[in-house]
């Protein structure tokens, strides 16, 4: 398979591995959609999601001229911006429960406190950055909406460093990986 994911679940192990191929047959019975949802869910930070694989499979995809740059860049960004967005409001408007979960989990925490340190030191340009951190990227968002960052900075400066990563991910994709298949 072009992209394998192993998760354990409680009652045993689960597999789950796709193809482009297969991939490109969603694309053909449900559209687009199948690549913004992907990514979305990539940008939300799910665990356990293989969100890192996505973008350099979206890569393939047009590689194999399945999509156009244009139209995968477009879809991904658009994606990413509303994951982004939508996990800042729901931060931001349900902060204090947020925080504790935060707070009850050791290893959730130092990633949370790296993220926020981030923000803390460099405000809107660490955010940029953030975005092409493959780690920090999924959490930013985080204490960006429990912070009550302003909004609009936020959005301008998340979807800027999301292009740039993107970009280069779909590019690198369409490279090595067209190689590899």
């Amino acid at each position: 398979p072009f992209f394998r994911y192993t998760g354990i679940q409680q009652a045993g192990r689960e597999e789950f591995a796709i193809t482009v191929a297969q991939l490109e047959t969603l694309i053909g019975q449900y559209g687009i959609w199948v690549v913004g949802i992907m990514i979305f869910l990539e940008y939300l930070g799910i665990p356990g999601y293989p969100g890192g694989i996505c973008l350099f499979l979206v890569g393939a995809l047009v590689h194999f001229h399945y999509l156009s740059f244009p139209t995968a860049f477009l879809v991904s960004l658009i994606a990413a911006t509303a994951a982004c967005c939508l996990t800042y409001w729901v931060c931001s408007l349900w902060n204090r429960p947020i925080q504790r979960f935060v707070d009850q989990r050791p290893s959730f925490r130092k990633k949370f406190d790296q993220a926020q340190g981030i923000i803390d030191q460099h405000g809107t340009k660490g955010l940029f950055l953030a975005r092409m951190l493959p780690v920090v990227r999924a959490m930013i968002s985080i204490p960006a909406g429990l912070l009550k960052m302003d909004f609009l900075p936020y959005v301008v400066y998340s979807a800027l460093g999301s292009a740039i990563y993107i970009a280069v991910c779909i590019y690198i994709g369409s490279l090595f990986l067209g190689l590899v298949t």
